[in-house]
């Protein structure tokens, strides 16, 4: 992994912990609810804008130039979404089958078999449901499959000369009608509304430092934006404003050479970055079995020590997140690639002559 790219990587593990304590809380009964973590669901933010800086890094040099570019780069992007999601939602509705065959009640709201459908045409941030449901964090997967779609049509447009003047112009609009139409706190009332703009907010912003060597002062800026958002969330700061502060975050992260840079590049923080949308995936069905656990009578004496239950149920949910990684994710994507990529000619020439 390049060395710039490693800071962002570790950060997407602190953004999916900040969502998983988020969700924590709503399962836990800890008598203690900090304002910071009920805005947790802000972090969704981080991931939109990190994910079209990261693709144009990726992608966008000479893009059109690689042969078969747009079938390639959609069977990449659903061979990391789709397994995972898929592999959550079965262990979802295990859970739910195996709970009604022993008697045990669940929410008949939650799991519904349209919303289940809804989930497997990744269609839950489409406003096609009324309520949460299933693995619900999964809407925010839905609206990244369809900002998806657009980007091979996106990383068209010749971001480079204009992209400073035109990341502020959307900064404004953002501010403007993201106050306006609610944009930073929708979810499954068409979440889409939401990744568009930071998503192509996170297209901008790489096209726009893509030209400058490194941020000045990269440390200081970094420090005082991690601050900026900390004290946002303590003091309840509007979820319009927190999407800026991310991209700032972002747009300094690749500039650390100090001790920031290295902490945030060593390798474990890495892998735990690598392994985060398993994380993001898969805490809410370990959520569902640890805490339903808990309210059994066998269990419900735990429930004198809230906070220490909900430190184990985060802890679990990070194993799992490890597990599911390597055991699934990293699998089923190399194998849908495998399988579904179109060989460029070298390759093609390449199979053909070791088949003789």
């Amino acid at each position: 992994m390049p060395p710039q790219i490693a800071p962002l990587t570790s950060l997407r593990f602190f953004a999916a912990i900040l969502v998983v304590v988020h969700h924590a809380m709503d399962y836990s009964s800890a008598p203690i609810h900090l304002e910071m973590i009920r805005k947790g669901g802000v972090a969704v933010d981080f991931f939109f804008i990190l994910s079209g800086y990261i693709l144009t890094h990726v992608y966008a040099p000479r893009a059109y130039q690689r042969e078969g570019f747009v079938r390639n780069f959609i069977v990449a992007r659903f061979a990391k979404i789709y397994p995972i999601h898929i592999f959550t939602l079965l262990l979802l509705l295990f859970f739910v089958i195996a709970s009604k065959t022993v008697g045990i009640s669940v929410n008949e709201d939650r799991f519904t078999a349209s919303a289940f459908f809804a989930h497997i045409a990744l269609l839950t941030a489409w406003g096609v449901t009324d309520q949460m449901t299933w693995n619900f964090p999964a809407w925010s997967i839905s609206a990244e499959f369809t900002a998806y779609l657009l980007f091979p049509v996106l990383v068209l447009i010749p971001f480079k000369r204009s992209a400073r003047k035109a990341l502020c112009l959307l900064a404004l609009c953002w501010l403007v009608f993201g106050s306006w139409f609610h944009l930073a706190t929708r979810t499954i009332d068409f979440g889409v509304a939401r990744i568009i703009p930071e998503f192509l907010g996170g297209m901008l912003l790489y096209s726009a430092m893509s030209t400058t060597k490194s941020a000045p002062y990269a440390e200081a800026q970094f420090l005082v934006a991690s601050v900026l958002i900390i004290l946002g969330l303590i003091f309840g700061v509007s979820e319009v404003w927190f999407p800026l502060a991310f991209g700032w975050i972002i747009a300094v992260a690749p500039s650390l050479q100090g001790p920031l840079g290295r902490i945030l590049s060593h390798r474990i923080l890495v892998n735990l970055g690598e392994e985060s949308y398993s994380l993001y995936m898969i805490h809410i069905f370990i959520f569902t079995i640890i805490y339903g656990a808990l309210r059994t009578k066998h269990l419900s004496v735990l429930a004198s020590a809230p906070h220490v239950c909900d430190l184990l149920a985060i802890a679990a949910a990070i194993f799992a997140a490890r597990l599911s990684h390597r055991m699934i994710e990293i699998p089923a994507q190399n194998w849908i690639r495998d399988r579904l990529s179109t060989k460029t000619s070298a390759s093609r020439l390449a199979a053909q002559k070791a088949l003789g």
